[in-house]
């Protein structure tokens, strides 16, 4: 009597075991879906606030060049300074190896300039403080805090451009300007803030987050 008893013991606790992995398995099954959509909102949430803050600071930095004057020539690169620095080259026409601080931005008709190979812009519109002795420098200075990724050689397309972000955010260099990318994402998923501007009158600044 008591050896079936402790059988039908041993088989109730297989069923209660089954029965809890089934209902973890269906918990797991239906949170699974929310917890995309949350890293997805979140995704999309930092790159609006991005968006804002390339906007906000590049209007910024164009009102810098107005008043330092550097207005008068829109087929021109001029350097603007900011918080405070005065090096050389500040309020001169220049380029980007001129560039040695984040403090110092690369404009053209007054607005921060960002071509194909110009991701450094970027880092100064996003706040980042660093400093070096020549724009190489700054730029590897940058990139081990704010990953760059070069675009590749002559023309490649966003699909191509696979580089996974493993920090904050990343930078990723394309013919299309460059591109801010959120963490645990590449390009060519479609999930980035692009900032373009070469030779037109406004910047271009674009979300796109379909793949995010």
């Amino acid at each position: 009597m008591k050896k079936a008893t402790k059988q039908n013991l041993r088989g109730l606790a297989l069923v209660e075991l089954l029965v809890i992995a089934i209902i973890m398995t269906a918990l797991v099954a239906i949170a699974a879906p929310k917890f995309i959509d949350l890293k997805s909102n979140a995704r999309k949430q930092a790159l609006d606030t991005i968006a804002l803050q390339l906007e906000k600071n590049s209007k910024f930095v164009r009102a810098q060049a107005f008043l330092r004057g550097l207005l008068n020539n829109n087929n021109k690169f001029y350097i603007v300074c900011l918080n405070g620095y005065s090096g050389k080259g500040c309020g001169s026409e220049g380029s980007n190896n001129d560039i040695i601080t984040t403090d110092m931005i690369l404009v053209q008709r007054g607005y921060p300039f960002s071509g194909s190979h110009e991701a450094v812009a970027l880092a100064t519109l996003l706040g980042y403080k660093y400093s070096a002795n020549n724009y190489t420098q700054l730029r590897e200075d940058i990139s081990k805090e704010l990953p760059i990724f070069p675009v590749c050689n002559g023309y490649c397309p966003i699909s191509s451009l696979t580089n996974v972000c493993n920090a904050a955010y990343c930078l990723q260099e394309s013919m299309e300007g460059t591109l801010i990318l959120p963490q645990g994402v590449s390009a060519s998923e479609l999930c980035y803030v692009k900032y373009f501007h070469s030779r037109t009158s406004l910047p271009t600044i674009a979300i796109v987050n379909s793949g995010c």
